[in-house]
């Protein structure tokens, strides 16, 4: 799950949380609800979030989902097909076919049927490294033969 993915799932949550009132929910209902703050922790800790980590603690379930998506950084730390298209002088479908050939590693965001890729710059930087030529093989010398050269009679 990306950072992106991440806030949007926790926006559903809070949706989810808020639409229904405490006193309408089922003891089932109590569960569900609170592993939604043991499984945002879980993807904060594994995105590398320790504030939004920190906030997802016990308490008021939608409280705490807030204060989750609230703690996680405004960085922009994905990039989509157009910017590094941008970068790498190149066109955004030449991108998307590195996307969907699996040459780039991305996630697609979409809801839809039309695709929103992102890529985190970890996987670009990967891409771009496979992607240097290689220095030629150095080849082997072979000895030198002198120039005379005996035949026998």
């Amino acid at each position: 799950m990306t950072i992106p993915q991440f806030k949007k799932w926790l926006q559903q949550k809070i949706e989810y949380v808020q639409a229904f009132p405490d006193e309408a929910r089922n003891p089932d209902d109590h569960i569900q609800i609170q592993g939604f703050i043991d499984e945002a922790y879980e993807h904060a800790v594994d995105l590398r979030l320790p504030d939004a980590a920190a906030a997802c603690q016990p308490g008021p379930v939608a409280v705490r989902l807030l204060e989750c998506l609230n703690a996680i950084p405004e960085t922009k730390t994905v990039l989509t097909p157009p910017e590094i298209a941008e970068q790498l002088t190149t066109a955004p479908e030449t991108v998307i076919g590195w996307i969907k050939s699996g040459q780039l590693k991305g996630a697609n965001l979409a809801t839809d049927h039309r695709p929103r890729y992102v890529v985190e710059p970890d996987d670009l930087a990967a891409f771009l490294t496979s992607r240097q030529p290689q220095p030629p093989a150095t080849r082997k010398v072979k000895a030198q033969q002198s120039g005379y050269r005996r035949f026998s009679e």
